[in-house]
């Protein structure tokens, strides 16, 4: 197994961590971006004043954890890793997953012209890039289509309280999970005790024993 672990500083972790609940899938691509490129240039960051963790573990598993106070998530992580001295490089197809490639991807799905119902309003967009980058466009279709496997840790005691005063105890517990992102396919599965990161990891590590769920009698 390889397990690289990296501080997030202060100014950096609403990038991994935003005061909005992640909804789309667009928003976890610029997550996954954006903790690309920081891992890129971490090893050039002194001094850092952490507020967090990402931890990139890759085995028969390829999947980036983060980890903030009583809150941990999980997406799949789809590009190769590899050590050149104390620095990470990362491809994907044969494509060198840089910071220039990893903007103007950020850039083109923040472009207004993305969300219109007309493809050819983002067409411009795509053009300018694609001229900049032969594979761009393989690039970003594969990332649009990936699997995110998307999974998140809370220990919510506000949120369980409030549950319990509207007379819904067991819809929010204290320690849960939370599968998915969207209204329609998310849910829960409460626990019964607090876990820790390496307890989180553990469950989506297809290599350790399985977890079992206990029906109630």
């Amino acid at each position: 197994m390889k397990k690289f672990e990296f501080d997030i500083v202060e100014h950096a972790i609403d990038n991994f961590f935003p005061k909005e609940r992640v909804k789309t899938k667009l928003q976890l691509l610029v997550i996954l971006l954006e903790a690309t490129r920081y891992m890129l240039v971490y090893p050039e960051m002194k001094d850092i004043d952490k507020e967090g963790k990402v931890t990139l573990v890759i085995d028969k598993m390829s999947r980036l954890f983060f980890e903030k106070s009583d809150k941990f998530y999980s997406i799949v992580f789809p590009f190769n890793a590899n050590r050149i001295g104390n620095k990470l490089s990362f491809s994907f197809q044969n494509i060198d997953v840089d910071s220039q490639l990893i903007s103007n991807v950020i850039s083109t799905i923040r472009c207004d012209s993305f969300e219109n119902r007309c493809s050819l309003d983002f067409a411009d967009a795509m053009f300018e890039f694609e001229n900049e980058q032969e594979d761009f466009w393989v690039f970003l279709r594969e990332l649009i289509l990936f699997e995110d496997g998307y999974i998140r840790y809370d220990k919510d005691i506000e949120g369980s309280l409030q549950a319990k005063v509207d007379g819904n105890e067991h819809r929010h517990p204290v320690n849960h999970y939370d599968l998915y992102y969207t209204n329609k396919a998310s849910f829960k599965i409460g626990l019964e005790n607090e876990i820790a990161m390496n307890d989180f990891i553990d469950l989506l590590d297809v290599k350790t024993d399985c977890k079992y769920l206990k029906n109630r009698g």
